[in-house]
């Protein structure tokens, strides 16, 4: 994606991370069913995103090849021969790729609140 200024698949495979709930890219080669090298030629831009492989993120994530695309900055309406990338990208693709980050950077579990003296009726002088 060589004329694409949005081009950046290392921003696809860090979500996917967050998404599979993955720690490194062996992790997420194993969920995707690729090798980690692809993973870490896909990260260095030394390999491109194939069409198979968004398949196989798309069937293990759920989420649409449209939004995958995204996530790595091909913002564009058709993936002819001759279609072009935009300046920039759609407004509406930002805000559901935000509304996806804000989703998954939320943490898995909630924390109780921590208990002090002062909702357990003791007193911290008291000690």
């Amino acid at each position: 994606m060589k004329n694409n200024p949005h081009y950046a698949p290392e921003k696809l495979l860090d979500m996917l991370a967050q998404v599979l709930r993955v720690k490194n890219d062996r992790q997420l080669a194993v969920r995707l069913g690729v090798l980690p090298s692809q993973i870490c030629k896909i990260g260095k831009r030394l390999s491109p995103v194939s069409a198979s492989f968004l398949i196989n993120i798309h069937e293990e994530t759920g989420l649409s090849l449209v939004v995958l695309r995204a996530l790595m900055g091909d913002f564009r309406e058709n993936t002819g021969p001759s279609a072009k990338h935009p300046a920039a990208p759609p407004p509406e693709r930002l805000q559901e790729l935000q509304r996806l980050h804000d989703l998954y950077r939320q943490p898995c579990i909630v924390q109780p609140a921590r208990r002090t003296p002062a909702h357990t009726g003791q007193s911290s002088a008291s000690t």
